[in-house]
């Protein structure tokens, strides 16, 4: 469907924009990616909790990589937070 769609070319950009360093853009496309999956949960098939994981793997990277370079920003907190909600989106299979 469109939000699928909309969402994978949110997560690729924001995984590039990653990779140039340009995170608050970064931020801006990985946020949207996310709200697009994270809309209807009841209604997801594979491929979307695949892509939602995903992006909240790419997610925490953003908030991982912009700590490194702001410490102080808060960003860690986030990457926390963040890491927190993909825990909780493994499939029970990944589980310890």
């Amino acid at each position: 469907s469109d939000h699928v769609r909309t969402a994978s070319v949110n997560l690729a950009r924001g995984g590039v924009l990653i990779e140039l360093e340009r995170l608050g853009e970064a931020e801006s496309a990985l946020l949207e990616a996310h709200r697009a999956l994270a809309g209807e949960p009841a209604k997801a098939g594979t491929r979307e909790v695949g892509l939602l994981r995903s992006c909240l793997k790419a997610i925490v990277e953003l908030y991982t990589t912009w700590a490194a370079s702001e410490p102080d920003a808060g960003h860690s907190a986030k990457a926390a937070r963040w890491q927190e909600r993909l825990d909780a989106a493994r499939a029970p299979s990944e589980s310890k």
